[in-house]
């Protein structure tokens, strides 16, 4: 056996003298492992081979297939050996290692792991902590890791933004008994998600919080999403709060909650049922001392969530019961822990469709709102159940059970982000979808919202806009609402919406009285509140708002005839057969009055009437009206946009990106402006979903294509910053792959979202050549002359500077160069094609040529070309050479036709989305994630990866070793396939060059390990004896750096290709 041979030539002495040993062999053949069968013993694996009746018990050998040899290395010795064993490249082999193995005290080599992980700090890395959240919904042992270190959840927590579809699975499978163990997996992974939201530590976008609930819930809008998650209780975790002191608040426990509870005997007169408060619970002056339980004629339970002092906190939990126990004394007829009262909390009327019982009541918080949830029940029925037992309230087991909703927190968090951005026609979407009685609830919550800028009427105008006027309020929630949203200092703080939020409120109430009384108290005492609604009602001011949010007018607006017909839409009613032509009056319900009013003027006072806050709707509106003259109106709307830096809002570029995509009005105003291109194009990796639309569909293509080019131009300037994880994500997302690599596939193997620039040249045989509109390329006709002449002492680069005559040319090369600015942050990705044309005496000539293309690529086949990319540091020049054949150049004889007659267009198509992976890689070469570019190197078609690997051989970028770029970038090729001539040439010297063996002698060797086997033993051999000829005369600090840090360490090539354990030796020769 091909094992045993190995394990006695590794250790030099007969397997017997080992005592207690098992043989561990690989069934790829590499050198087996002898480990003691103590260490063996540790894993459930071995041991149940090795106590069973197993041909490997009798043998003391254990074959493993599913673990290579490496791995097997590191986990068959004890765990504090094994922890120190791993680094950032073997841990998640590991972990799926351990999981087969099934360690028998899992938890020690869990605590173990935890303990490396985080003195190694391999957490830093947001590509491990992805690949460990997928690995855990597959594996047990890696589920357990990352659910029972507070680090590792909190790390990985992030990232099941990601994973929509397995959330949804738990989502459709939870139920109202409690969860299953993955269930309550990802209900951790939420909760750990929200809490780095809270804490600022993570930012997800709106748009991707948004996508990410309409997956789970399978809706196709997000306000269908929010109904769906607040009309049910799924994915919901049990938090249990002990309250042993009646009469007391406890202290705030970790994640924020604090209890009360407190006994009422037949005296004291309080409220039954469910209601809020906005103060804290207090303690009592009363104490709850003396209320034995048997005298309780009430119990009544407080609780509320102290958020953080800032705005990103949010929560939402529900009172699922409360428990009164014995203390677990002797007392007779009463067992340990009896619960001798147990009550559910209050329910909504409305039916949670999937328990079929009535929703429990919850409460909320978000944007500085926090209240406190009370419920009091009669304790009529239950307090016979004490019998005698005279014992109070304080010495029973008193338990209150509640229910958090993380995902409830999720939409709470969009509302919040809504609300601060300003999208009140989503909010009343949203407030409508979501059943009436729940909608109500949360009312009360949003009028009590406290945080700086946020006006609660505002907020309630737009959240019950959209309701049944029909149907009145509760006339509980209608009384909390008026508490709250009428107060003297909320009226005070926001004048401008007192109107608008009184058309809406009052519709919705039976006694309009109750609205106008509160609203009059103020204003009898505050002469700024009664100005204000007088100025509003005398002006019919809506607040500045759209129709759609604050009700229709009451008031028609005369507005000039002129100003009406430079819009098409007036002007086809007007001009047109129909009745508003002859009564002269229109009715508009898409736009509301305050934007009618800025629009319908001349253009110089409608840029005064613009502002920050209504510019979008102003866009949209006039996107509907339809200037007649849409670049003169352009040209007004961008004016006070740029002069009044409104660009420097991160959320009105957010908004008007998002417009651009349904409005062709506002698309045109971003593509004609540069500064507006430049300020929104950044944005444009949130709208993964409407690239992808363009990507798939070619929906608005060019215009995404314009958007990534700006996009590109801000990284290579530095004035746009975005993560590597947000690129690839959307690069991802975008192709709608399951992993950056195959997305870097899918990007370099087709030719989706490209343009095409056409450059005439003009001057061909000029050395500067011409350039393209953008001024980024620059293209080059030069003849190349014959040389079949013996008389010519011309080299060929001389002749082609020189005036040739076409008789004389043999063929035509032209050239392109990238000319734009160059620094460490450009890429570039193009492909040429050229055609000339000559005129003649006869028909003209017409020559074409191309890039190549790739074999087999492409739909149809064969449609992807060759291309040119630019890396960090690297100046490469394309050319195209088109051979003049002898038969055209007979029409030229006798004649001096010079080289200038030719005509010329090169046609070059830039690549964005290739682009945009490339700055992926760039980032991941400067943070020296090389197991991550292995994967993209092996995920990418072979024909496609060794033309890349061509030019990535060039990078010349300070502190970047191309070596090491190439040896993570080819280690996971198939080494049964051998380099194209081409490419093991040009990568040979790009390894040999002088600059290389300067600067990077250290890499050199990890270099030829990975290198070697890609290329044919002769093609080896002649760079072997090269690369020991540059040796021997290099410097001794280079011969030095090689012999001690190349073949000395290993280690790190081992993490990018498992690289071949035996080194080639080198003879220096004297």
């Amino acid at each position: 056996m091909a094992g045993r041979g190995s394990i006695f030539s590794t250790f030099g002495r007969p397997l017997s003298r080992l005592k207690r040993c098992v043989a561990v062999e690989f069934d790829n053949g590499d050198e087996a492992l002898l480990v003691s069968e103590e260490v063996c013993r540790q894993y459930t694996f071995f041991k149940g081979l090795l106590d069973g009746k197993f041909q490997e018990s009798s043998e003391r050998s254990v074959t493993l297939t599913e673990i290579s040899r490496p791995i097997a290395k590191v986990l068959l010795q004890n765990k504090d050996d094994m922890a120190k064993g791993l680094t950032r490249e073997n841990l998640m082999l590991c972990l799926v290692g351990l999981d087969f193995l099934q360690p028998v005290d899992g938890k020690a080599v869990r605590e173990a792991m935890n303990r490396s992980i985080a003195r190694n700090h391999l957490l830093d890395r947001s590509g491990l902590c992805r690949g460990l959240l997928n690995l855990s919904f597959e594996n047990l042992f890696v589920r357990e890791l990352v659910r029972n270190y507070r680090d590792v959840l909190t790390a990985c927590g992030p990232f099941v933004l990601e994973h929509a579809q397995r959330v949804r699975a738990r989502w459709e499978r939870s139920s109202s008994s409690w969860p299953d163990t993955i269930s309550r997996y990802v209900v951790s992974l939420l909760s750990r998600l929200l809490a780095g939201i809270e804490s600022g530590n993570h930012r997800p976008s709106l748009s991707t919080i948004k996508r990410f609930t309409m997956k789970v819930t399978n809706s196709s809008t997000f306000a269908e999403a929010a109904a769906e998650v607040f009309e049910c209780e799924r994915l919901a975790e049990e938090i249990r709060i002990e309250a042993d002191k009646p009469g007391s608040v406890t202290p705030a426990r970790s994640d924020g909650f604090s209890a009360w509870i407190r006994g009422l005997t037949e005296e004291d007169d309080s409220i039954t049922g469910h209601y809020m408060n906005v103060e804290p619970p207090a303690e009592e002056t009363k104490s709850s001392e003396d209320v034995l339980l048997k005298d309780t004629r009430r119990i009544e339970v407080a609780i509320r969530r102290h958020p953080a002092m800032h705005e990103r906190s949010v929560f939402c939990y529900s009172v699922h019961q409360v428990e009164v126990g014995t203390c677990g004394d002797d007392e007779e007829g009463l067992e340990e822990d009896t619960c001798i009262v147990a009550s559910e909390g209050f329910a909504f009327t409305h039916v949670d469709p999937h328990t079929g019982a009535g929703m429990p009541i919850f409460s909320m918080g978000l944007l500085r709102c926090s209240m406190t949830h009370v419920e009091s029940w009669d304790n009529h029925e239950d307090k016979e159940a004490f019998g005698e037992w005279g014992k109070k309230l304080q010495q029973a087991k008193n338990h209150i059970i509640i229910r958090s909703h993380p995902m409830r927190c999720l939409v709470l968090h969009c509302l919040r982000m809504m609300i601060c951005e300003g999208h009140w026609a989503d909010i009343q979407v949203v407030g409508s979808s979501i059943t009436r009685e729940v909608a109500e609830h949360m009312a009360i919550y949003l009028a009590n919202m406290t945080a700086d800028g946020v006006s609660p009427l505002r907020v309630l105008t737009a959240w019950m806009s959209g309701w049944d006027r029909q149907r009145h309020m509760d006339e509980w929630d209608k009384g909390r609402v008026i508490e709250a949203a009428m107060a003297r200092p909320v009226l005070e703080a926001h004048k401008r919406h007192i109107v608008p939020f009184m058309r809406v409120f009052a519709c919705l109430v039976e006694d309009r009285m109750d609205v106008l009384l509160p609203v009059g108290q103020v204003a009898f005492n505050c002469l700024d509140v009664l100005s204000s609604v007088l100025f509003s009602v005398v002006d019919d001011d809506d607040g500045s708002e759209p129709s759609a949010v604050s009700g229709r007018p009451r008031k028609r607006r005369r507005i000039e005839a002129q100003a009406c017909v430079s819009y098409s839409f007036f002007k086809v009613l007007l001009d047109g057969e129909f009745a508003e032509s002859s009564e002269r009056s229109v009715t508009l319900t898409q736009i509301s009055r305050p934007i009618a009013t800025v629009l319908l003027q001349k253009k110089d006072d409608i840029q005064r009437g613009l502002t920050h806050e209504n510019l979008v709707d102003c866009l949209v509106a006039l996107d509907f009206l339809q200037p007649l003259a849409k670049q003169s109106m352009s040209k007004t709307i961008a004016r006070p946009m740029i002069r009044k830096q409104w660009l420097n809002h991160a959320a009105l570029c957010r908004d008007i990106l998002t417009a651009s995509f349904r409005h062709p009005f506002v698309r045109m105003l971003v593509r004609e402006h540069q500064e507006i291109r430049r300020a929104v194009a950044p944005f444009v990796v949130e709208e993964a979903d409407h690239v992808q639309a363009a990507w798939t569909r070619k929906t608005l293509a060019k215009y995404m294509v314009t958007l990534l080019t700006c996009l590109l131009r801000s990284l290579e300037a530095g004035t746009c910053d975005i993560s590597l994880s947000s690129l690839k994500k959307f690069i991802t997302d975008v192709t709608r792959s399951g992993t950056f690599p195959e997305a870097a596939a899918e990007v370099f193997e087709c030719s989706k979202l490209s343009e095409e620039q056409v450059v005439e040249i003009t001057s061909p045989g000029d050395s500067e050549g011409n350039q393209t509109d953008d001024g980024r390329y620059s293209v080059a006709l030069h003849g190349i002359p014959s040389v079949d002449d013996a008389d010519s002492d011309l080299s060929e680069d001389d002749a082609e500077d020189m005036q040739l005559q076409l008789a004389d040319v043999s063929s035509f090369k032209i050239t392109a160069d990238y000319c734009g600015p160059t620094n460490e942050r450009t890429v570039f990705c193009y492909s040429l094609h050229v055609d000339v044309s000559i005129d003649t005496d006869k028909e003209p000539i017409k020559m074409k040529k191309a890039h190549e293309f790739f074999q087999g690529l492409g739909e149809p086949a064969g449609r992807v070309r060759k291309f040119v990319m630019g890396t960090p540091g690297s100046t490469t020049t394309s050319t195209l050479i088109i051979p003049f054949e002898g038969r055209h150049r007979q029409a030229f004889e006798d004649k001096d036709t010079p080289l200038a007659s030719v005509e010329a267009s090169v046609t070059i198509r830039h690549y964005p989305m290739r682009c945009l992976a490339l700055h992926c890689l760039r980032l991941m070469i400067r943070e020296g994630q090389w197991a991550d570019i292995q994967g993209v190197g092996a995920a990418i078609t072979r024909q496609v990866a060794e033309h890349m690997a061509i030019y990535l051989a060039t990078i010349s970028a300070d502190g970047v070793s191309p070596l090491r770029v190439l040896t993570a970038w080819m280690a996971g090729w198939d080494r049964q396939q051998h380099l194209a001539e081409c490419t093991s040439s040009e990568v040979s010297t790009a390894a040999r060059s002088t600059a290389v063996m300067d600067a990077h002698v250290a890499d050199l060797a990890p270099f030829m390990r990975v290198f070697g086997p890609l290329i044919k033993k002769g093609q080896r051999d002649v760079m072997m004896a090269r690369i020991e000829s540059l040796l021997k005369k290099a410097k001794p600090g280079i011969l030095r750096a090689f012999i001690e840090l190349g073949c000395g360490d290993a280690g790190h090539v081992e993490a990018a290709d498992g690289g071949p354990r035996k080194r080639r030796r080198i003879e220096l020769g004297s």
